[in-house]
């Protein structure tokens, strides 16, 4: 990670884990990312921007996440091109389903979920054009 005013490049990260896919969080001091190490299932993860330790978000899988736009939950895929997107409190608690698609072959991205607040739509691939409006 670099300043956007220049200097010297810092890692984020540590380890020998494969992460992923970074996102910030809406406040702008969380980085959220995906993380695997060996041969445990894919986890979102947020690490402070300043520094300090990793904490995992999500237990039961997570590939790529984003934070709803109230910055109270992060939405993210469980694996790579993924029809669903699932959800989780940033804080800790439990994981649900927030949206699944039949359309298998174009997949859904958490970044899809994120134009709208959780508990707000049905889960069905109905939802999915209004996800992509915005509306």
């Amino acid at each position: 990670m670099i300043s956007a005013e220049g200097g010297s490049p810092r890692r984020l990260t540590d380890g020998n884990a494969n992460n992923v896919v970074p996102t910030w969080s809406r406040d702008g001091q969380w980085i959220y990312y995906g993380s695997k190490s060996g041969e445990a299932d894919w986890q979102i993860w947020k690490k402070p921007v300043n520094g300090g330790k990793a904490i995992q978000v999500t237990r039961n899988g997570g590939f790529e996440g984003v934070e709803s736009l109230d910055g109270k939950f992060i939405l993210y895929s469980k694996k790579f091109r993924s029809n669903e997107v699932w959800m989780a409190p940033v804080l800790g608690g439990e994981e649900s389903l927030f949206l699944r698609t039949s359309n298998f072959a174009t997949g859904l991205s958490p970044r899809q979920g994120c134009t709208s607040l959780p508990g707000r739509m049905e889960n069905t691939a109905s939802n999915l054009s209004t996800l992509r409006s915005g509306r």
